[in-house]
């Protein structure tokens, strides 16, 4: 069974009203769900495009639903960096904007026209806290397992779920579909930890990058950040060069083997 993580955004953006985060298109929404109701299924069957021939608009006018699993596979672990521990101050409310701008809400009440910050609080809580965990990852033994699960199932209990049956070039296919941008969250946060996945940062753009055990020697969240990086260190191993460093001290401070230090000096010299 496939299954998918549908969320939708605002393609207009959404603005700040007081400490509410409200859709630029919230009236459309807010009419969308006054003719057509806001229960989960109906919601689900909506926003899955299986509404063809049922009298239903696919979705509100302004906004468009995406797959969060297919779109960004590590998106819980980007959400989790706008946390903030309330005894640190508050949520920043530009990078919530600008995650909003970008990916929605983190709020899935269908009745609601816009979030608050005791929502995004709430929400990302539930997130973050499954992004510490992989970063430090340990092999469990069976009690730890079992405590694990445990706090992994509190996570799922208000999950909203929904099942459909698509098209396919073979015929027919059925697929699961998590609806709403924190449940998807919530079970992609899960999933990497089930999967045995260890949280790090692209050392290039500082990126959330996620690998099984055996890939915990990544570095980059694409080739683009590699083929950036690898200038970066070549252009700072010929400034080095250019003042006099030596190719030991040269390799050290790029974090690059002799021989390849060696390469890049003499190409400069012909």
């Amino acid at each position: 069974m496939q299954v998918a993580g549908l969320a939708f955004r605002d393609v207009g953006g959404y603005e700040w009203h007081g400490n509410h985060l409200r859709p630029t298109h919230h009236k459309e929404l807010r009419d969308w769900r006054a003719r057509y109701g806001t229960p989960w299924l109906t919601y689900s069957i909506v926003i899955s495009g299986a509404d063809a021939g049922c009298g239903f608009r696919s979705f509100p006018e302004g906004f468009e639903c995406y797959d969060v699993f297919q779109k960004e596979p590590v998106l819980f672990a980007i959400a989790a960096q706008l946390w903030v521990p309330r005894e640190k101050g508050d949520l920043d409310k530009k990078a919530i904007m600008e995650f909003a701008n970008k990916w929605g809400e983190i709020a899935d009440d269908p009745k609601e026209c816009g979030s608050d910050l005791q929502t995004w609080y709430a929400n990302l809580d539930s997130i973050c806290w499954i992004a510490q965990k992989l970063k430090q990852p340990v092999p469990m033994n069976p009690r730890a397992a079992k405590k694990m699960a445990e706090q992994l199932r509190s996570g799922l209990l208000n999950i909203n779920l929904a099942c459909d049956v698509i098209t396919v070039p073979s015929g027919l296919q059925s697929r699961l579909m998590v609806i709403g941008l924190t449940s998807s969250l919530r079970v992609q946060a899960t999933e990497a930890v089930v999967d045995g996945w260890v949280l790090r940062h692209c050392e290039n753009c500082t990126k959330p990058i996620a690998a099984d055990l055996s890939r915990e020697d990544r570095r980059y969240c694409s080739d683009s950040c590699r083929v950036q990086a690898y200038k970066k260190r070549r252009r700072k191993a010929l400034e080095l060069d250019g003042k006099g460093k030596t190719i030991i001290q040269i390799a050290a401070a790029v974090d690059t083997d002799v021989k390849t230090v060696r390469g890049w000096i003499k190409q400069q010299g012909k």
